[in-house]
């Protein structure tokens, strides 16, 4: 009996002291806090996502302006090398064949038709040259020979020194200077004539060591004019 009536006691006390629960509330979830975690986790996956996008876009523009930078490099070498070939000197040994007209002035005669106070005719000619040409100009040095010295005694043939430039970039050069015939004819009286020689030389260049030249070529003194075109082929350093 009295084990009963401690029994009774103790679970009235308990019954004072514990608040009582309302309808509806809960002793203990973990849910609010699941879904907080699920929260943050999802926003840092944005965030990382946000951040690889934009390191996307800085390696692509960053390729962009090595691309940029890589095609800007590439023309400026090919201008320093175009520089750099053009201040590079040609130097060659030209020789070729060609055709021309000359006429020389000769002491008077008399003949069937008149005076005959002048040679001229074709002239089949061979031809060759020394030509060193730079940034700062050129040099030629050229002989000029008939092929066929007719019923001449000696062989007509020409020498002349030129200086010249080359026109621009191109593959073309301009020649003038002195020049000098010797045994023009038989029937002239000097042994020697001297004129202004000139020259328009196509001399393209070549990686080889042989290459093509085209010239036109002229000597004009007081008594003795010659024009001619010479086609050959010449060996050197013709880059």
């Amino acid at each position: 009996m009295r084990f009963l009536i401690l029994g009774l006691a103790a679970i009235g006390f308990l019954g004072t002291t514990t608040p009582a629960l309302a309808a509806g509330d809960t002793v203990f979830t973990g849910r609010p806090a699941l879904q907080l975690a699920g929260h943050e986790a999802g926003a840092d996956d944005a965030v990382t996502r946000e951040e690889v996008e934009r390191k996307k876009r800085e390696l692509r523009e960053m390729e962009r302006e090595l691309r940029e930078q890589e095609r800007a490099d590439r023309a400026e070498d090919e201008r320093r090398h175009a520089r750099r070939r053009e201040r590079q000197a040609r130097m060659w040994v030209g020789i070729g064949a060609g055709v021309g007209y000359g006429a020389v002035d000769v002491p008077c005669t008399s003949g069937v038709f008149g005076d005959d106070c002048q040679e001229e005719g074709i002239l089949n000619t061979y031809s060759a040259n020394v030509t060193l040409a730079g940034a700062g100009g050129a040099l030629r040095l050229r002989g000029i020979r008939d092929a066929d010295k007719g019923d001449d005694a000696r062989t007509p043939y020409e020498q002349a020194a030129l200086l010249g430039t080359r026109f621009g970039r191109s593959n073309w050069y301009g020649f003038a200077g002195y020049g000098r015939f010797r045994h023009v004819d038989d029937r002239y009286p000097e042994d020697r004539a001297a004129g202004f020689a000139w020259e328009i030389v196509f001399a393209p260049a070549s990686e080889s060591l042989t290459g093509l030249e085209l010239g036109f070529q002229g000597n004009s003194g007081d008594d003795v004019d010659l024009v001619a075109f010479n086609i050959g082929m010449r060996l050197g350093a013709l880059r």
